[in-house]
């Protein structure tokens, strides 16, 4: 790997796992302070909590995804970076609802709903789904005006590899949410009774 193109790539890491520490911090003390702000106060935080940046970093890393620090940066490189991160923030948001419900938490983007819209569980549960929809057609339009964009075939056999690791984090983070015993109920789906 050139030097530059290392550089590059150890620092965005550094970045995106400091980003992923300090979150931890906030969430502990929005946790003692009770319901966060506002969604977007929320969102803030937990896109750095979910773990999702450092993750893109290694794929990248463990693929030999070597993508140009010019092309890498973009604005729509880092676009489809965060709507994966936000659908990954969502789909375990809706799973976890009950289990974090049933034991007093409040960071849960659902649990937020219900709290300041003042709805019951099957809306908020509607609303983050019509967020993630809205994002995964944003991500499907954004992929797009990338292809159009990429003249070389060598950069692009790189940024296809890539788009494709993050889109695998995305169905895989809904995959193993569906299937993991983590948030499995004996008798009741994802979209059980939710107080709160």
């Amino acid at each position: 790997m050139h030097g530059t193109l290392l550089l590059a790539v150890v620092t965005t890491f550094t970045q995106d796992l400091a980003g992923y520490f300090e979150s931890y911090y906030q969430e502990a003390r929005e946790r003692t302070q009770g319901w966060p702000v506002d969604l977007e106060t929320y969102l803030r935080t937990r896109r750095l909590s979910i773990g999702v940046l450092p993750s893109l970093d290694i794929c990248e890393r463990s693929e030999g995804l070597d993508v140009p620090p010019a092309v890498h940066g973009t604005e729509d490189m880092t676009t489809l970076r965060s709507l994966c991160t936000d659908v990954v923030v969502m789909v375990n948001d809706i799973y976890s609802a009950p289990k974090e419900a049933a034991s007093g938490q409040m960071h849960n983007m659902v649990l937020l709903q219900m709290h300041h819209e003042g709805c019951g569980q099957a809306a908020a549960m509607d609303q983050v789904e019509g967020e993630i929809a809205k994002r995964v057609e944003t991500f499907a339009a954004v992929e797009q005006r990338i292809r159009q964009g990429v003249q070389c075939i060598e950069t692009w056999s790189v940024i296809d590899r890539d788009i494709a690791a993050i889109k695998n984090l995305m169905q895989g983070t809904t995959d193993w949410t569906r299937e993991t015993a983590r948030y499995a109920q004996p008798s009741q789906g994802a979209r059980e009774r939710v107080t709160g």
